[in-house]
């Protein structure tokens, strides 16, 4: 490989091909600290009955349901990096139809 094969015209290139072609992954391995880290935070405060439901696609606008003392949520996921193109709102307005808000886990 040429050294100008490295120093292309537009640097980010590379870099957004090596995100884009492990997206689903890293979007996996978010998903997953996200829901050990909010599961941690709900034990630690007290709530038991917590239920947890994955969505098989996203054509409602949330990647989780997540029950929790008969408060129900649906929670948007969206994972990027500093300096990506992407399209910010659309989920949230999706999971604002359903009628709820983010709250705040001191509420549990």
């Amino acid at each position: 490989m040429d050294r100008a094969d490295w120093h292309s015209s537009d640097p980010r290139g590379a870099f957004d091909s090596a995100y884009s072609s492990n997206s689903s992954l890293r979007e996996k391995i978010i998903e997953h600290l996200f829901v050990g880290e909010l599961l941690r935070t709900l034990w630690r405060k007290g709530a038991r009955r917590v239920e947890l439901l994955r969505a098989e696609v996203d054509a409602g606008g949330y990647d989780l349901v997540l029950e929790c003392n008969g408060i129900i949520r649906h929670i948007p996921l969206k994972s990027s990096y500093r300096g990506a193109k992407t399209s910010r709102g659309q989920h949230q307005r999706r999971a604002a139809a359903k009628g709820e808000g983010v709250r705040d886990l001191d509420h549990v």
